[in-house]
């Protein structure tokens, strides 16, 4: 009975460890401690962040997979240094998009989490640029804040993700942006206006 009951432990600190791989830890520890296999939420002062590398797609057709791999790997490696820093959320990495997001976890205003957020992505286009001036490409970044929807996908390979509008803008920001810049949504600018951190122009 003791035998089975270390191994019984030792799957279950297996199985949290392999979920905090996976999902924020807010999530991990709501799913266990009420033993739930998903997770939904929500956040009315979300502020979230879509980061693209410009010129990449053209770019992985002249580099060996190893050499791909490996500069993807160092850029997003010097991004998510920056997010404890700035109490923000890595959502997913969708081929050469950074998606992130703050105020899902943390209920602080949206004038505060605005400004961290766009703190984080200024921060983290300077840390990107550094990274890919060798390989001459850019970065382009759309953010924008408002009410989120939040939660765990897929029993079998678990991953957290979030909808709404204001996640749609930001992507569209993002997409429709201009190398090198961070493009922010009315929502997004009105929070941050106030801050003397931030110098925005029309």
């Amino acid at each position: 009975v003791g035998h089975r009951a270390a191994t019984d432990a030792q799957r279950a600190y297996v199985h949290a460890q392999l979920l905090n791989t996976l999902l924020p830890p807010q999530v991990v520890r709501y799913m266990t401690c009420n033993r739930l296999k998903t997770f939904v939420d929500s956040s009315p002062t979300c502020c979230c962040l879509f980061m693209d590398l410009v010129g990449f797609t053209a770019f992985s057709a002249t580099v060996s997979c190893i050499r791909l791999v490996e500069v993807l790997r160092v850029v997003f490696t010097n991004v998510d240094d920056l997010t404890v820093r700035y109490g923000v959320e890595k959502i997913k990495i969708l081929g050469d998009c950074y998606v992130a997001a703050n105020g899902i976890f943390t209920r602080q205003s949206v004038e505060e989490l605005g400004e961290l957020l766009l703190l984080f992505a200024l921060h983290a286009r300077c840390r990107v640029l550094s990274c890919l001036r060798p390989h001459a490409l850019s970065v382009r970044i759309g953010a924008n804040a408002g009410y989120v929807a939040c939660g765990v996908l897929d029993e079998s390979k678990p991953y957290f993700d979030v909808w709404g509008d204001a996640v749609n803008v930001a992507a569209a920001l993002e997409h429709q942006g201009a190398p090198g810049m961070v493009h922010i949504g009315p929502s997004l600018k009105d929070a941050v206006s106030w801050s003397p951190a931030l110098h925005l122009t029309p």
